[in-house]
């Protein structure tokens, strides 16, 4: 009893005295022994804090570690409050057999659950075994905050963060490093958010994306890699938000969206970042729906596709942002593209002609497309007015578009001559 007393007084006392490393927000990561009746049906973990008995729980300087199947390093629940510095938090052993896991997070190294808070203060997370999360948040009210430290993923399967359920993340000054195959840095599920704000690291492994959303991702000031895999995936509905971040990508594409089983829509914002894409279109739509939205940024890719629509829709809306690369369309596919102000797109648009996909363009006062293929689109219309919209377009190659959508009844269904050497000219 009196070993127990000392042991929390000392904790407390290494807290209060130490204020000023005391992040704004305090948040919850267990580091007592748990008893059978607080554990949480169906939840194991090494170490357990029930918010039910104590709300809050300090932890610093020790090491704690993880073996079993289905069984989280340190788990906290039940509206508790915990802070922890300096731990080490090892999952080095246990795979896991949960058919739910994206949405139970067990066999995490870290999870907070149940409107629990918890910060994570230089604090390291290492996960060593396959189907295992770094830090986890799930439930409506429950928040983690980790600040400097660092996380690394070793096996396939595994994300370094992940939040689902109404959770939320934050993470800032972290390093992050994923080694393996289908192992993001970071996934939301359905109604998770993460913020990830001066984050380093990368992924090596395949189909590691740096970010996997069916939620909400912001990252701001981000220097990440995605060594064999795309920078995002968007599944279903998911956000992603980018802020001047420094990324790059080397397999597959910029950003995959899929998976699409929602009425609502993907959605894509990047500004005043520099991307470097290696490999494939900057972004492929795979039967699913997304809104993209690209602003003062500085993109090199090596592939000659800006997009490929296959099965879904996309809208493209770029301000003060140059693209280049040609959109490919399916049979099935639309897009809706706007040309803002300042911006420039060089690109063929549907060069294949499929005459079923739906294309919309844009172009806003003072946008300029380059044309640099043969294209065919549905329908175009001008800010500025059809005489001053057709010099906006530049190039030696005809625009063909559909005389019969309504949306191009300003043409009349002519020919007219553009900004360059090509025509725009009606689709017979």
């Amino acid at each position: 009893m009196m070993r127990e007393i000392r042991e929390k007084y000392y904790l407390y006392h290494i807290i209060y005295t130490n204020m000023k490393h005391l992040p704004v927000l305090l948040l919850a990561v267990a580091a007592f022994p748990f008893h059978a009746d607080a554990q949480e049906a169906g939840m194991r973990a090494t170490y357990m804090v029930d918010g039910n008995k104590e709300k809050d729980q300090y932890r610093s300087n020790v090491s704690l570690e993880s073996v079993a199947t289905n069984e989280c390093v340190t788990y906290v629940y039940g509206g508790a409050k915990l802070y922890m510095s300096s731990v080490r938090m090892n999952k080095t052993a246990g795979s896991s057999n949960d058919p739910d896991r994206e949405n139970s997070c067990s066999n995490s190294v870290f999870l907070a659950s149940d409107a629990s808070q918890a910060t994570l203060f230089k604090c390291e997370i290492n996960s060593h075994t396959d189907k295992s999360f770094g830090v986890s948040a799930k439930g409506q009210g429950t928040l983690v905050k980790v600040s400097e430290g660092k996380t690394s993923v070793s096996k396939e399967q595994s994300s370094g963060f992940h939040a689902v359920d109404g959770a939320g993340i934050h993470v800032e000054d972290h390093s992050f490093t994923g080694v393996s195959h289908l192992s993001p840095a970071v996934s939301t599920g359905n109604g998770g958010t993460v913020e990830f704000v001066r984050v380093i690291g990368k992924t090596t492994g395949l189909a590691s994306p740096l970010f996997s959303s069916m939620g909400q991702i912001h990252a701001t000031e981000c220097k990440m890699s995605a060594v064999s895999s795309p920078i995002g995936y968007i599944r279903d509905c998911g956000k992603i938000e980018l802020d001047k971040c420094e990324l790059e990508q080397g397999g597959s594409c910029g950003f995959l969206i899929y998976d699409g089983k929602s009425s609502e829509r993907g959605n894509i914002r990047i500004e005043d970042c520099t991307l470097k894409i290696a490999d494939g279109p900057l972004f492929d739509v795979n039967d699913n729906n997304v809104d993209i939205f690209v602003r003062k940024c500085k993109i090199s890719q090596s592939d000659d596709r800006l997009m490929h629509i296959k099965g879904g829709s996309a809208s493209l809306l770029i301000r003060k942002q140059k693209l280049q690369g040609d959109i490919m369309m399916d049979s099935i596919g639309s897009l809706d593209l706007t040309v803002g102000e300042a911006s420039g797109l060089a690109s063929a648009i549907n060069p294949d002609n499929n005459r079923q996909a739906r294309i919309s363009v844009t172009l806003e006062e003072s946008g300029q497309w380059q044309n640099t293929g043969v294209s065919y689109i549905s329908s175009i219309s001008f800010a500025a007015g059809l005489e001053k919209g057709l010099k906006q377009i530049k190039g030696q190659y005809d625009i063909y578009y559909d005389p019969s959508d309504p949306a191009n009844s300003h043409l009349g269904g002519k020919e007219y001559a553009t900004g360059g050497k090509g025509m725009l000219k009606p689709l017979k």
